[in-house]
């Protein structure tokens, strides 16, 4: 992913010539300009090489070079909305591992709050933000991430995920029949999901589970007879 030149980023080259009143020759200007745009996108593209070796390593188990090749990456390109949502990751991994839990999910939340801001349509972000919200046992403010999850209609897979914590979040309140919809969407739209990967036995078992869940499911028996 490469980083757009900002609007005003000639305006700045042209200050600059201004300011020291030089006269260069048109191709010597227009090439100051060419060379100004490749080191902005260079930027971009390292951003982009530090959040997948960062990813790399979280994978590896490696959270804290993880953690660092994220904050380099923001560093790079501080509007990086999936390095922000990345760190955050690598952070609540870390406070699996000890340490203070409650400064690791602070710090966590965050950096998803911060992929939210630069993103306002960033799924994962609000997801996360809600699983830390839901171990912090703020239960209304996790409830509110994921229900933005569900307005932004992401992959079906994160819906899904998202409509069970929805539930999970009902059961606690005691909200059977509230509880028994959210559960049965969830169930819905991980068969949905699994019958597009040919998943098909595991499909019809969700489907049937959604049914279940919520008798008058007519989507859910549609999908189960095709």
């Amino acid at each position: 992913m490469r980083t757009k030149l900002p609007n005003n980023s000639y305006d700045a080259v042209m200050a600059i010539n201004n300011k020291f009143s030089i006269t260069l020759p048109n191709q010597t200007f227009f090439f100051l300009i060419a060379c100004f745009l490749l080191n902005v996108s260079s930027f971009g593209e390292d951003a982009t090489n530090y959040l997948n070796s960062g990813i790399k390593k979280g994978q590896e188990g490696d959270l804290n070079g993880a953690f660092a090749d994220f904050s380099t990456a923001i560093k790079l390109k501080p509007d990086y909305a999936e390095a922000y949502n990345e760190r955050g990751l690598a952070t609540g991994a870390m406070a699996k591992n000890g340490g203070n839990i409650e400064n690791y999910q602070a710090s966590a939340v965050a950096d998803y709050t911060a992929a939210i801001q630069i993103n306002p349509a960033f799924a994962p972000a609000y997801y996360n933000r809600g699983i830390a919200m839901q171990a912090g046992e703020n239960w209304q403010n996790a409830k509110t991430d994921f229900s933005k999850v569900v307005e932004l209609k992401p992959d079906l897979a994160l819906l899904a995920q998202a409509f069970l914590h929805l539930g999970q979040l009902k059961q606690r309140e005691g909200d059977n029949p509230g509880a028994a919809y959210f559960l049965s969407a969830a169930y819905y739209y991980r068969g949905i999901s699994e019958l597009r990967s040919g998943s098909t036995n595991s499909a019809l078992s969700d489907f049937g589970k959604a049914i279940e869940l919520n008798p008058p499911f007519d989507q859910a028996y549609y999908d189960r007879g095709k």
